[in-house]
């Protein structure tokens, strides 16, 4: 991650990477080449982050204008060629997935990768993705989450009530089954009544068994993109600038609404910044009164230092020193809560977080902070 002069936090991609993202999307081709050559110059394709072994399709798509000498061309292609193999088998797995949530009587939400394949990139292979990603009715989660344990699926992790919900494995197969699109996209107080703030559609194209799919709609895909690509986990995520580029070059965006929703889940400065950061890369602009409007949403205390925690890795402080980093978690985790909720949770999640049983022992913690840094005074 990077920290980018005009804009909060440091979760954007590196200089170097900001190259490659300019090359894969900026319109005028002339920019793009100088953009690649920049970039080509202090890059070894074959010793490539994850995030940009993961744009490699899109490099071989767009190779012939930037480079048609370029030495890695075929490797790009062969990847492009992977890419597309492995989308078919996923969407089997999608397909297989969604049967079994009709026996269960649920109607699920694909969110991410298989969504935006199926409704913004150019071929289901265009957008390569490793797990499925689909999101049930916040009140059913644990009744499927129960069946999928009784049918083999191992989750991955613990699960928690802020957590946007639970990753499984079975066989070589992931999905993440969601309660929530985003635990940073949610009602404070009211989680489960987040999704009817949100609108869902079918996707415009189907699985290769004909079977539909429903997505979140361009307005609500794209606060799910900037929200969840500029989030504090690594390895860095270059691709959600693409998938921001892909669904405004629908032009089914509905600012208006957008900036209504970033409003509603308190979201509006993260908008704001990821919206400006997304124009001076690709020169696509944005719409007229759009930043200002997101600009003039004032946020509170704890609306603000919930942003923090989302999106910028916390600096140990002299007194707190690692702590800190925990501090960062309780906040994310008690981001469902209302002010009064995540103030009553808030010391237990910090002893969790500090492997402690009860927020009892974080007195004799202070305490035992307290004297060590009076000792090397």
């Amino acid at each position: 991650m990077s920290r980018i002069e005009g804009l909060r936090w440091d979760s954007w991609p590196e200089p170097k990477d900001v190259l490659l993202l300019r090359a894969l999307l900026r319109s005028d081709e002339e920019q793009a080449r100088a953009a690649w050559k920049d970039f080509r110059s202090q890059w070894d394709a074959d010793a490539p982050t994850h995030d940009q072994f993961r744009l490699f399709g899109l490099i071989a798509d767009r190779i012939d204008m930037l480079d048609p000498a370029e030495p890695r061309a075929g490797m790009f292609r062969g990847l492009r060629r992977r890419n597309a193999v492995h989308a078919m088998v996923m969407l089997d797995r999608l397909d297989d997935l969604l049967a079994r949530f009709d026996e269960l009587g649920v109607e699920a939400v694909v969110l991410k990768g298989p969504a935006l394949a199926l409704s913004v990139y150019e071929h289901a292979g265009a957008r390569p993705y490793g797990d499925l990603d689909v999101l049930v009715p916040y009140g059913v989660h644990e009744r499927i989450t129960d069946a999928f344990v009784a049918e083999g699926w191992v989750a991955t992790h613990h699960d928690f009530a802020g957590n946007h919900g639970v990753n499984f494995r079975r066989n070589g197969a992931e999905i993440d089954l969601h309660r929530l699109v985003h635990s940073e996209v949610v009602l404070s107080g009211r989680p489960e009544q987040t999704m009817s703030v949100l609108q869902t559609e079918w996707a415009p194209r189907l699985l290769p068994s004909g079977r539909r799919i429903r997505v979140l709609a361009p307005t609500d895909a794209l606060l799910h993109t900037l929200v969840h690509g500029t989030q504090r986990l690594l390895p860095h995520n270059l691709r959600w600038a693409v998938d921001a580029d892909r669904i405004l070059a629908t032009e089914r965006v509905d600012w208006d609404r957008l900036v209504t929703l970033a409003k509603t889940f308190r979201l509006s400065p993260l908008v704001h910044d990821a919206l400006l950061f997304h124009s001076t890369l690709t020169d696509r602009p944005v719409p007229g009164g759009v930043l200002e409007q997101l600009a003039a949403d004032r946020l509170k205390w704890l609306e603000r230092k919930r942003l923090d925690a989302f999106h910028e890795w916390p600096e140990p402080g002299r007194f707190v020193g690692k702590a800190s980093t925990n501090i960062s978690w309780a906040l994310w985790r008690t981001r469902h809560l209302t002010a009064v909720g995540a103030v009553r949770a808030f010391p237990d999640e910090l002893a969790r977080g500090l492997g402690q049983r009860s927020a009892w022992s974080l007195p004799v913690l202070v305490l035992r902070r307290l004297g060590r840094v009076r000792l090397r005074a």
